[in-house]
């Protein structure tokens, strides 16, 4: 019987330092978007899952003593290819969460503790600056959770493939508690999961000077007239492969059409790329593709025709739409 009781302690002990708050992010280009984690300002985020401090022995007052985390203070988030992002983990304070506290008494301590209702919040990560004393000898605090930054971890990700990257580290908590008249120490630990969603590639913007543009009309002696215009834009993202465009349609098949039914088929060339989009009304099958890896791209893009026979067409206004789709290249 004694040492199935025995069994169970060692159990339950180990189970106390398992107990963990998951922070998990999309960063899409250079955009970090946080799902369960929330802003203290500053570039300070503390988990939105509160760490459980477990079966922690009973006193009448505490105080933090420090909070850390174990190793080298980096955070390794690896991805399903095995491929690691390493980047600075900066622990600045905590908070806790203690049903039975009642009030605050000084302490010699250069972190500030401070109190509201059962919310108790240590700005620094070493000794408090007061003492929560507690109503009664309870649980000194029933959760607690980090607050941390990390500082570089967008440009951390820069040239990494895209992927879900996880990683965790482990917090060490020091804290100080009274049980009849004696103050102990006791340490904790928790973890803190990361999952962040890495997204490299993204379009920001397309933005064209003017998108609706006249072609002006060359007539040849030969019969014939021919016409092109440009359009200049720019696109803006985070292209660590390029840009991708493809002339995905228009309301007349690539061709200009008057209120006759008088059609004139034309080219679309992707000057900034060098390639043939549109070939005399005809889709080519190869999407044109910008090596440009800078955060803003000029595009210039060449809609027009050549050697329309005049005894073809008829007089009027000759319009179409044009659908192009745009990607970062993969």
């Amino acid at each position: 019987m004694f040492f199935r009781n025995l069994i169970l302690i060692m159990l339950f002990v180990v189970s106390n330092t398992a107990h963990s708050a998951t922070v998990s992010g999309k960063l899409i280009g250079q955009n970090l978007q946080w799902y369960s984690a929330i802003s203290t300002g500053n570039n300070t985020l503390k988990p939105a899952q509160w760490i459980i401090s477990g079966n922690i022995s009973p006193g009448t007052m505490f105080t933090q003593q420090s909070i850390t985390t174990s190793g080298s203070g980096n955070i390794d988030l690896t991805n399903a290819s095995g491929e690691v992002v390493s980047t600075r983990l900066i622990i600045s304070g905590s908070e806790y969460v203690s049903p039975n506290a009642k009030s605050l008494s000084y302490n010699n301590g250069d972190t500030t503790i401070t109190m509201s209702g059962s919310n108790i919040t240590a700005s620094g990560v070493g000794v408090g600056n007061n003492v929560v004393e507690l109503i009664t000898a309870s649980t000194p605090f029933t959760h607690y959770r980090p607050l941390f930054s990390l500082t570089n971890i967008v440009n951390d990700f820069k040239g990494k493939p895209a992927g879900i990257y996880f990683g965790n580290s482990t917090v060490v908590l020091t804290y100080n508690y009274v049980r009849n008249g004696i103050t102990i120490s006791n340490t904790i630990t928790g973890t803190l999961v990361f999952e962040i969603e890495y997204v490299p590639s993204v379009i920001d913007s397309i933005e064209f000077e003017d998108a609706n543009k006249n072609i002006e009309i060359v007539y040849n002696l030969n019969g014939t007239v021919s016409g092109e215009v440009d359009f200049n834009g720019k696109a803006k993202g985070i292209f660590p492969n390029g840009l991708n465009i493809e002339a995905l349609s228009s309301i007349h098949s690539f061709s200009l059409k008057n209120g006759s039914d008088d059609r004139i088929p034309y080219d679309i060339t992707c000057i900034t790329c060098n390639a043939k989009l549109v070939s005399n009304g005809n889709k080519v099958l190869q999407n044109g593709i910008i090596n440009n890896f800078n955060n803003n791209i000029d595009l210039v893009l060449r809609i027009g025709f050549s050697n329309i026979l005049l005894s073809d067409i008829t007089d009027g206004l000759y319009t179409d739409t044009v659908t192009l789709m745009f990607k970062p290249n993969l």
